[in-house]
């Protein structure tokens, strides 16, 4: 039988090694380009206004130092829900075609001004802020589930807990 502790250090290490395959998924799909500190600025202005549609409350911070032409991971990650977000919306007939977003084409300042105001307007369109709150709703529940779930004993378990009184 497993200790407490041993379940909370596997727990810990299987945590670890989704963390690191995340980064590298992120680190593989980052925008990769020329960027200006004022165009980076104004990406992060953009993301905070959707991000209590995401459900999350703290605001991105909007000056960071730019290193080889790569945006922080923090704000990759963000960029990389959003535009999951956008591209899926439009799918669903939320919003139109010419608001999908390509990562790849991104290589510059001017690209970064395309996405900034892509984002922006996504930000402004009620229905998809309304499409973007239910969808976060129901990742919420579906989490909620999950969770109960794993903390109702299990038949079987509860039958031998029965079965020893």
């Amino acid at each position: 039988m497993e200790t407490p502790e041993g379940i909370m250090a596997e727990m810990n290490e299987v945590s670890e090694a989704g963390n690191a395959l995340t980064d590298e998924l992120v680190d593989e799909q980052a925008l990769n380009g020329d960027f200006s500190k004022g165009a980076t600025k104004a990406l992060a202005k953009a993301i905070n206004l959707l991000l209590p549609s995401f459900g999350i409350d703290e605001p991105l911070a909007e000056d960071y130092e730019l290193e080889g032409g790569r945006l922080p991971m923090e704000m990759d990650r963000l960029v990389l829900s959003i535009r999951d977000a956008i591209n899926d919306a439009i799918e669903e007939d939320i919003l139109d075609a010419d608001m999908a977003i390509d990562l790849e084409a991104i290589k510059d300042d001017t690209d970064l001004n395309s996405l900034t105001a892509r984002i922006r307007m996504a930000a402004a369109d009620k229905g998809f802020k309304r499409w973007l709150s239910d969808e976060v709703e129901e990742a919420e529940e579906a989490v909620e589930a999950v969770v109960v779930e794993a903390d109702a004993p299990d038949v079987a378990d509860e039958a031998l807990m029965m079965s020893r009184l």
